[in-house]
C-alpha cells in the first residue's frame, strides 16, 4: 500500500533517476535524517512509495544537499553535493549508484576513482574547502560531459578573518570557524566546472554569485543562474548569469551579458524552464536594505534569454 517515507526530511536533495521499467527519484540527507537516501517508485509493487532499503547510508551527514543525475539513460548514477560540514576533501560530494532492478543502490564518496573530485588525481593532492557548498545550484553542459557547480554560501573561514579570509575545513580553525564573508578571494571563484570523466575541477571567476538563488537548464543546454544572496550584508539581487552550454578548455562558457535581469529581487525562491528559452520564477523573499528585515516575494515573473549569442 502507498504510504509514508522512511525517515522525515525536509531541506533535503531530490533527483530523477530514469529507468526502463519506470523512473525512479532519489532522496537524500536533508535535516531530520542527514546521513540516509531513499527511493520513491511510482510503480512500486503494491502501490506508490519508498522502498524499505535498510542500509541505505550516505557517506557524509547532509543537511542542505543538492542531487543531480548524470551519465547515459542505461547507466545512470546521481551525484549529492555539498550540504555538509566537510573536514576534508571527501565530505564534498558523494555518487550514489542505483540497483537498477529494485530499489536498492550504493553511495560512495565522489573522491575516489573512477571521478577523482575535486583534482584528486593531481599530485601533490590539494585541499578544496571552498567547495563546502550549503545548497549548491547543479547543471550540466557539454552535451553532459561536464558539471557547473555554483555558490558560494556554505564554506567555513577563520573566526574573524573577515573579507581576507581563506576557507578551511570544518574544525580546523585554531580559534574556530564560521561563516565565510563573501569577499573572501577563493569564495569569489566558489563556481566550479568538474569534467565527469576525470572529476578535474576548474574554478570560474562570477560577475554575481548566487548563493541561495535558484537554476535553470533550458532546452538547448544553456543553464542559468537566478538571483540569489549577493552577500549576506548587502541582500538578494535580480542577477541572471547564463551557460550556453559549451564547454571550452574544460570551462563552461560564460555568456558576457544575458541582457535579461528579474525585476523582483530574490532568494530561496523556484524556477522552471519555459519553451523558447523562457523561464518562470516564483516565491522567495527578499531583504530590506535599511532595516535588514525579510519579505515574502508574491510577484511570480516570466522571463525570455532570447536567442543564444
Amino acid at each position: 500500500m502507498p504510504g509514508p517515507l522512511n525517515h522525515g526530511r525536509m531541506l533535503h536533495a531530490a533527483a530523477l533517476v530514469p529507468r526502463t521499467t519506470g523512473d525512479l527519484v532519489l532522496l537524500a540527507g536533508g535535516q531530520g535524517s542527514p546521513d540516509t537516501w531513499e527511493v520513491w517508485d511510482a510503480h512500486r509493487t503494491g502501490g506508490y512509495g519508498v522502498y524499505a532499503s535498510p542500509g541505505a547510508l550516505l557517506h557524509t551527514a547532509r543537511t542542505y544537499p543538492s542531487a543531480i543525475t548524470v551519465g547515459p539513460a542505461a547507466t545512470p548514477t546521481v551525484w549529492i553535493v555539498g550540504g555538509a560540514a566537510a573536514t576534508s576533501n571527501d565530505d564534498l560530494a558523494e555518487i550514489w549508484t542505483p540497483a537498477m532492478m529494485t530499489g536498492n543502490g550504493t553511495s560512495a564518496i565522489a573522491a575516489t576513482p573512477p571521478s577523482f573530485y575535486p583534482n584528486q588525481a593531481a599530485t601533490p593532492v590539494a585541499d578544496h574547502p571552498e567547495y563546502a557548498l550549503s545548497r549548491p545550484e547543479l547543471g550540466l553542459v557539454g552535451a553532459r560531459s561536464s558539471l557547473v557547480i555554483a555558490g558560494w554560501l556554505g564554506a567555513h573561514c577563520p573566526v574573524g578573518s573577515g573579507a581576507t579570509g581563506m576557507p578551511i575545513f570544518y574544525g580546523t580553525g585554531m580559534m574556530g570557524d564560521e561563516q565565510c564573508d563573501q569577499r573572501s578571494p577563493q569564495i569569489r571563484s566558489a563556481t566550479a566546472t568538474v569534467t565527469l570523466a576525470t572529476g578535474a575541477t576548474l574554478p570560474e571567476s562570477m560577475p554575481s554569485q548566487h548563493g541561495f538563488g535558484s537554476s535553470v537548464a533550458m532546452s538547448d543546454g544553456a543553464f542559468a543562474l537566478v538571483g540569489g544572496f549577493a552577500t549576506i550584508t548587502q541582500g538578494v539581487q535580480t542577477t541572471i548569469d547564463v551557460f550556453d552550454g559549451t564547454v571550452v578548455s574544460n570551462h563552461a562558457h560564460l555568456l558576457a551579458s544575458p541582457h535579461v535581469a528579474l525585476s523582483h529581487p530574490r532568494a530561496l525562491h523556484a524556477s522552471a524552464a519555459l519553451g523558447g528559452r523562457g523561464m518562470l520564477v516564483v516565491g522567495g523573499l527578499t531583504v530590506d536594505a535599511t532595516t535588514l528585515m525579510p519579505t515574502l516575494v508574491a510577484q511570480p515573473e516570466v522571463l525570455y534569454l532570447g536567442a543564444a549569442n
